[in-house]
């Protein structure tokens, strides 16, 4: 069990140790800094690996920020499950690729289901 906590931003966590929230942590504790690294390098691992099964959107190069590039595939693919649903680029883009009937939208499957296996 930790003795303390330092958590990036204004919000402390409920915690049974000390909890301290630094705005801007990942400049000014290591700790933080080292932490936010390891994510980075483990979301750009994990994009790598939807890559392999969602070809054409170019998470391998965007890692899933909204580049033009990314933009534009999810523009010509549509969204996938792993698209956050109420970002307005992906929201534009469901609704580019439902089609709509008199009787209202119809379901359509254009999002891609992957599972991604981490090494453990």
């Amino acid at each position: 069990m930790p003795k303390h906590v330092f958590v990036d931003g204004r919000d402390r966590l409920d915690t049974p140790c000390d909890c301290e929230a630094v705005i801007g942590g990942d400049g000014l504790v290591i700790s933080i800094a080292a932490a936010s690294i390891i994510a980075k390098v483990t979301r750009d691992r994990l994009m790598c690996a939807l890559a392999q099964d969602c070809p054409g959107y170019g998470f391998e190069s965007h890692k899933g920020y909204a580049v033009p590039e990314h933009l534009e595939a999810l523009d010509r693919l549509g969204p996938t499950v792993h698209h956050r649903r109420l970002f307005a680029p992906v929201v534009a883009a469901r609704e580019r690729h439902q089609p709509v009937t008199a009787g209202g939208p119809v379901a359509i499957e254009t999002q891609l289901p992957v599972e991604i296996a981490t090494a453990g």
